[in-house]
């Protein structure tokens, strides 16, 4: 059930999903900004900002993370935040935080917010996408429940490359539209199928990992390229699903870094829909180095070269749940260990090094083998 009141507890499992928005969004602004004229942030259901205890709010998190970024000489774009909310004391609320913490007056900065639903908002927002062409725009698709986002609002957003959406997948709000009557039309709308609609036929607990199946699926025609999910678990058994849908291979790599930044020690965790047997958010000290490897060998086998831009796109790509800041060092021990033939046409390569943009390719001899921590995490999950 939605809160009742302007604002709310701040739980353990949104604490988890705005630490990702946050580290995207680093990421994201220098990279964008310092190659495009206009940048577009879209909170589709933004809430009033902060938290009962003034906690941020996703609106307050996406605006700060642009003021106080340390890249801001290369970000020479306008970076543009619209902020969609349909309860009055909420936009009100929000409004008001904006106007207080100085962001609408900041230079390079645009700022627009709605007091109205989300779907009435949208055709403008598309024309706006449509007048800036290429320009990237971010989606946050985070409704209470699963109503408010139609399949017909992502197929419009794939539609248009440069878009990106980071949707919230409440599938156990979903999987009760299944078994109660007249329910039913709002995951059609959800889904853009009826298909769904099989769950009632699964055993329960096989629920979730079909239903997410399903979206993922949908976003996939709907015109997504890389589609990345990760579930967001609460300290007192909160669960959701949030998806990551891009047609841009280094916004997905750039996704899973932001994924990997997160502690997994707090009051939430996340799993990887790829792999369910690794948490994501475990430090570098602590990475199935053997794993990695597995997940290139297997892609590539052992029968032919590979080159080092083929290795690097595939970590880039949502095969993997592992990103492309991981992988050079796993070829290292490999290489060390005499796991991998190395050829290099010009003979300049130093041991160690595997640069991308050269005639350099490798043939993997063996899979690594399974590491102890890797088989602890199989018991354990």
């Amino acid at each position: 059930m939605p809160p009742s009141g302007t604002t709310w507890k701040l739980e353990g499992h949104t604490v988890g999903k705005h630490k990702v928005l946050e580290e995207y969004l680093k990421a994201w602004m220098p990279i964008t900004l310092s190659k495009h004229g206009n940048v577009l942030f879209v909170d589709a259901f933004a809430g009033p900002g902060e938290y009962e205890k003034g906690e941020r709010g996703s609106p307050i998190i996406a605006l700060e993370a642009f003021r106080k970024h340390t890249k801001q000489r290369m970000m020479t774009g306008r970076m543009s935040f619209v902020f969609i909310e349909n309860d009055e004391r909420r936009h009100s609320h929000l409004r008001s935080l904006i106007e207080q913490r100085g962001f609408a007056a900041q230079s390079k900065l645009s700022v627009k917010t709605y007091n109205a639903p989300f779907d009435s908002v949208f055709p403008e927002l598309l024309e706006i996408l449509d007048t800036q062409k290429t320009s990237p725009s971010l989606f946050m698709l985070d409704p209470f429940g699963a109503k408010g986002i139609d399949y017909a609002h992502i197929k419009n957003l794939m539609e248009r490359p440069s878009a990106e959406a980071y949707v919230s997948f409440m599938y156990k709000d979903i999987n009760r539209f299944a078994s109660v009557a007249g329910n039913a039309q709002h995951g059609d709308k959800l889904f853009g199928c009826s298909d769904w609609h099989d769950v009632v036929d699964i055993d329960d607990v096989k629920r979730k990992d079909f239903l997410c199946g399903k979206y993922e699926e949908q976003l996939r025609k709907a015109g997504a390229k890389y589609v990345l999910r990760f579930d967001v678990i609460g300290s007192k058994g909160e669960e959701y699903a949030l998806f990551f849908a891009t047609q841009n291979a280094q916004g997905c790599d750039k996704m899973k870094q932001a994924m990997w930044k997160v502690d997994p020690r707090g009051t939430y965790g996340f799993k990887s829909g790829m792999d369910s047997q690794l948490v994501f958010g475990q430090k570098d000290g602590l990475l199935d180095d053997a794993q990695i490897g597995r997940d290139v060998v297997g892609n590539f086998g052992k029968d032919r070269f590979v080159s080092i831009d083929e290795i690097d796109a595939f970590m880039r790509s949502d095969a993997t749940m592992f990103h492309s800041g991981q992988y050079k060092k796993v070829l290292k021990g490999m290489e060390e260990r005499g796991e991998i033939e190395i050829r290099d046409p010009g003979g300049k390569r130093r041991k160690g090094d595997f640069p991308t943009r050269r005639e350099i390719s490798l043939r993997f001899a063996a899979p690594p083998a399974q590491t102890a921590w890797q088989q602890s995490m199989q018991l354990f999950c």
